[in-house]
């Protein structure tokens, strides 16, 4: 994985982008659509921890050239993670840009978040990062290589630099992400598992 997506013109790739549904994930969705985008994706696999407006566990829509598949994943289910890695590979997937968008915040004082939401916040804002990204590589690693993880974003957020009053919760999960997603990047060119 590197940096800068060294993608042709042409090149066929599927996204993958959790947090689909709101905020920076629809905007996400929005750019990757837009004829101004570098990246024009073969299918977008849009997952969201809430049910699509059809209330079907998958819709499949068709956009200009991209397929967009809504699927309702909670990333913080390992068994839910695994059954849409396996769905994305079902697709006949190739060639896979990971976006990691799904978040959460609680708000408050740090002494009255409870401590199952703090858990909360850790779990979907870093931990699933940690998952989806053992799930794809190995999935790119596995005999069967049946894709190439491509690319694998973490979005985070400028708090993870900036400790704020009300949102300790959001700023240590968005602080421990960053570190994360740069232990990753070193693990995976000190292994040189990825390009």
């Amino acid at each position: 994985m590197r940096g800068v997506l060294h993608l042709e013109p042409g090149d066929e790739v599927d996204v993958v982008l959790t947090g689909a549904s709101g905020g920076v994930g629809q905007a996400v969705l929005k750019e990757l659509l837009s004829t101004q985008s570098r990246v024009h994706p073969r299918r977008i696999h849009a997952w969201d921890a809430r049910a699509h407006e059809k209330k079907e566990d998958s819709v499949e829509l068709m956009s200009a050239n991209t397929k967009i598949t809504y699927r309702q994943v909670d990333v913080t289910d390992e068994a839910a993670v695994k059954a849409g890695v396996k769905a994305v590979v079902e697709s006949g997937a190739k060639r896979v840009i990971v976006i990691c968008n799904a978040g959460v915040l609680h708000a408050g004082l740090t002494e009255d978040i409870s401590h199952t939401n703090f858990l909360a916040t850790l779990d979907v804002n870093v931990a699933s990062h940690q998952l989806l990204y053992s799930l794809f590589l190995h999935e790119s690693l596995s005999e069967a290589n049946s894709l190439d993880l491509v690319s694998f974003v973490s979005i985070s957020s400028a708090m993870a630099f900036s400790a704020s009053a009300f949102l300790s919760a959001y700023c240590a999960s968005k602080a421990a992400l960053v570190t994360l997603h740069q232990c990753m990047r070193l693990e995976n060119r000190q292994q040189q598992k990825h390009p």
